[in-house]
């Protein structure tokens, strides 16, 4: 999954690429995964309170790719949930063999990108010294 834009914003419409890969029929040495079907899923944005943000129903991932655009309420943590209902290959009945639910979390910042790690780390760095916590190191993903 990748956003567009990559600094999410509240009340602004973001997109959202999917892109499905299947871990079953690795093809060649370089370990590509790329899957030649398309999928069926429905896609499902709840908020902190586990409130529906944002619901899509049979959607179609053409060739294991889509696009949706999605819009967050408020600068706020989401949770992702993206439920397969099926994979179709050219030729073949749905196969529903692999159906399954994945989630993930997005946060929607409130601040600027680069601000708030720069805040926690500096409050985490005050409360290590007041504390007498031993050092660790702090990593951000995207």
């Amino acid at each position: 999954m990748s956003w567009q834009p990559s600094q999410l914003a509240s009340n602004s419409q973001s997109k959202l690429s999917i892109n499905f890969s299947d871990g079953q029929n690795v093809a060649g040495s370089s370990g590509d995964t790329q899957l030649n079907a398309d999928v069926r899923y429905d896609l499902t944005v709840l908020d902190k309170n586990g409130t529906k943000v944002a619901e899509k129903n049979n959607l179609l991932a053409v060739n294991g790719t889509d696009v949706q655009a999605i819009s967050f309420p408020a600068d706020d943590t989401y949770e992702i949930v993206v439920n397969i209902t099926g994979i179709n290959r050219q030729g073949e009945t749905l196969d529903e063999s692999r159906n399954g639910i994945a989630t993930g979390i997005v946060v929607v910042p409130e601040y600027p990108s680069g601000f708030t790690p720069i805040i926690v780390a500096s409050g985490l760095a005050v409360i290590m010294l007041l504390v007498g916590l031993p050092a660790f190191s702090l990593r951000r993903t995207n």
